[in-house]
């Protein structure tokens, strides 16, 4: 029994060293620009004042989610949905045009 745990004692050590290496390799992403969302933004057709708010995704009648953007074209999962696993995400934060309508949306 010790052997055997011993084996995968190695195992886990070789893949531990692989995913280092493989991790070390990769570039480092870019420095992201922080930009501030505006807290009460102008309508750019209308000039009127803009409320924040957000856009909901129904899931059902009694569950609703925050709308997010995801990095990359989408991609079919084997099991169900879209694959965002590893993908940068971030909730948008939209404003909307009492007068107009427009609505101008932020994804942060």
């Amino acid at each position: 029994m010790d052997e055997s745990v011993k084996k995968l004692q190695d195992e886990v050590e070789a893949l531990r060293q692989k995913l280092q290496a493989s991790l070390s390799s990769r570039p480092s992403p870019e420095p992201e620009r922080i930009i501030e969302l505006p807290t009460s933004p102008q309508c750019p057709k209308c000039h009127s004042t803009m409320e924040t708010g957000w856009l909901t995704d129904r899931l059902s009648e009694l569950r609703t989610e925050r709308e997010e953007w995801v990095e990359g074209p989408p991609e079919r999962s084997f099991w169900w949905g879209k694959v965002t696993d590893g993908k940068r995400r971030y909730p948008i934060t939209s404003f909307r045009c009492p007068s107009c309508g427009y609505l101008e949306s932020y994804a942060r």
